[in-house]
């Protein structure tokens, strides 16, 4: 178990490309790295809220402009 206010960012990689199986990268706020099971209980309630969210969050709006 790694506490949500030790990480830094989460990374996914999907089946494929040598991997048999999902991976479940953890960048650490102190710079280290773990591999974690996709299937344990407390990442998966990590990644649950952080679907729910990323899909409430409303799209920043983009103005364009010409610069002179």
């Amino acid at each position: 178990f790694i506490p949500r206010r030790f990480i830094d960012r989460i990374q996914i990689s999907p089946r494929g490309n040598g991997c048999p199986r999902k991976e479940i990268i953890v960048w650490k706020k102190n710079k280290s790295v773990v591999c974690v099971n996709p299937q344990a209980e407390w990442i998966q309630r990590i990644m649950e809220m952080l679907r729910k969210k990323s899909s409430s969050t409303p799209p920043v709006p983009v103005f364009k402009r010409k610069i002179p």
